[in-house]
């Protein structure tokens, strides 16, 4: 990360132990999901050169050095211009240094997203996660086989509330119709989401809730006992946290009633404080912390929605972090980085997330 656009002489000595530009080693296991939607395509220059970076001028008036600090292997960087200089595609980043395209891959934005409940759509649902799912049809004899067809990795169908059993295995009946018959579903392909028949404890009536389920990987949104929103969402890659093991080294979603301490439109997130951080991850969308450092927030790097992925946090996709962030209290008004939720009374009500197995 440079404090000026370097010339190629300064950009050959200084990288020299790098490797070559545009080769980039995998990350390990733990941290795989980081890559999953970078992009093999080079970031092109959109932007002209800076002004300020003009006659080889330091990006920031007091800043010496040519290098402010090397990218820490896995790390995600947030940038606002690509611009051509010395022969070299260069991206002036959020917190002011300038960084070789070359060196970084883009993220492909995720299409995922989870559905708006109300009249067309409501629950109970079947999502199915991993990986896609065989659709069935009953045949006149009430046996079951398979359609040819599958349900998409990420889906989700409405059920019926109708079961059947078929050599031994159990399976629903959707909404879903194929030549007119009902399409069934085999009951351990499907992760059915059902409407809570009672306020959890703790939760006032009225009030605008979000339940997230760390077995089922799901997550649905309410305004008292009014189902709103529905979707994929990814807990902690430790799974179910363990009565006295530390959720953080766990890498594990704390379970409870909690309330939505503070909104912020982008925050950066790392382990550790001041500039030499080994591990960072730059502006994650429509953060919303519940119980610090455990936040709902967009994860822009996968899209293992479904799954155990995160570091603890309620990785949602960005489509819905965005969704969520403008649906729940307290409002952020226009023009704000972000507001207080719990202990600050003055911002009106404040959305409880109700975190179960």
């Amino acid at each position: 990360m440079y404090n000026r656009v370097p010339t190629p002489r300064e950009q050959a000595r200084i990288e020299r132990l790098l490797g070559p530009a545009g080769e980039f080693e995998p990350l390990s296991k733990f941290l795989s999901a980081h890559e999953d939607l970078a992009a093999p395509q080079p970031i092109t220059p959109a932007d002209p050169l800076p002004v300020f970076l003009e006659g080889g001028k330091m990006v920031r008036p007091g800043r010496f050095d040519l290098v402010r600090q090397n990218i820490p292997h896995g790390s995600m960087l947030s940038y606002t211009k690509a611009f051509a200089a010395e022969g070299r595609t260069f991206l002036l980043s959020v917190d002011l240094t300038v960084v070789p395209a070359d060196r970084v891959r883009p993220f492909r934005p995720s299409t995922f997203h989870g559905v708006r409940l109300g009249d067309d759509v409501s629950l109970p649902l079947a999502w199915f996660r991993k990986s896609p799912r065989a659709k069935w049809r009953k045949l006149p004899d009430g046996a079951l086989e398979r359609t040819g067809t599958s349900f998409p990795a990420r889906s989700y169908v409405m059920l019926t509330g109708q079961s059947t059993q078929h050599a031994g295995a159990t399976y629903l009946e959707t909404k879903e119709r194929e030549g007119g018959q009902p399409v069934w579903v085999e009951q351990s392909d499907a992760t059915v989401v059902e409407p809570r028949p009672k306020l959890p404890f703790g939760v006032r009536e009225g009030t605008k809730w979000v339940h997230v389920r760390i077995t089922q990987g799901t997550l649905v949104a309410y305004e008292g006992l009014k189902p709103v929103f529905a979707t994929l969402i990814s807990p902690g890659s430790g799974g179910v946290p363990v009565k006295g093991i530390d959720n953080v080294k766990a890498s594990t979603t704390p379970t409870g009633t909690f309330y939505v301490t503070f909104k912020d439109k982008a925050a950066t997130m790392s382990p550790e404080k001041g500039e030499d951080r080994s591990f960072w991850i730059a502006d994650v969308p429509h953060t919303q912390y519940f119980h610090p450092p455990f936040a709902l927030h967009a994860a822009y790097w996968h899209e293992r929605f479904g799954e155990p992925t995160s570091a603890g946090c309620v990785n949602l996709s960005p489509i819905d972090a965005e969704t969520l962030f403008h649906w729940t209290d307290p409002p952020v008004p226009p023009g704000w980085q972000g507001a207080a939720g719990a202990g600050a009374p003055e911002n009106g009500p404040t959305t409880a997330v109700v975190i179960s197995r």
